[in-house]
């Protein structure tokens, strides 16, 4: 069985909870691959009202060792350079929010 690292974060909202596990677990394992991170919702959190009642949204995100060492994704071949630096962005945004999707980008000489 292979080990994994686990953070527990909260915030406001569950993104934010989230996108501050995410900020641990780099700072714990720098090159994380985020596309791996898996995270269980402990709490939705209570916005409250005027202050009263109000608890954060907890969140636990894990992923195992051997994709916390994996190197980011490579560009795709025929890519230009704006192109893969737009694929690795795009990567980066849906890896931390946790959702799965396949990057199609069209290019011409314009745009």
């Amino acid at each position: 069985m292979s080990e994994a690292l686990q953070v527990e974060a909260t915030g406001e909202t569950v993104g934010e909870a989230k996108w501050s596990a995410l900020r641990e677990l780099e700072k714990l394992q720098p090159g994380i691959d985020k596309a791996a991170v898996r995270f269980q919702v402990v709490s939705e959190g209570e916005r409250g009202l005027l202050g009263v009642g109000y608890a954060p949204a907890r969140v636990i995100a894990s992923v195992e060792a051997a994709a916390a060492s994996a190197a980011p994704a490579a560009a795709v071949d025929g890519d230009s350079t704006e192109a893969a630096e737009v694929r690795e962005v795009l990567e980066r945004i849906i890896g931390a929010i946790g959702v799965r999707a396949r990057i199609e980008l069209e290019e011409d000489e314009r745009r």
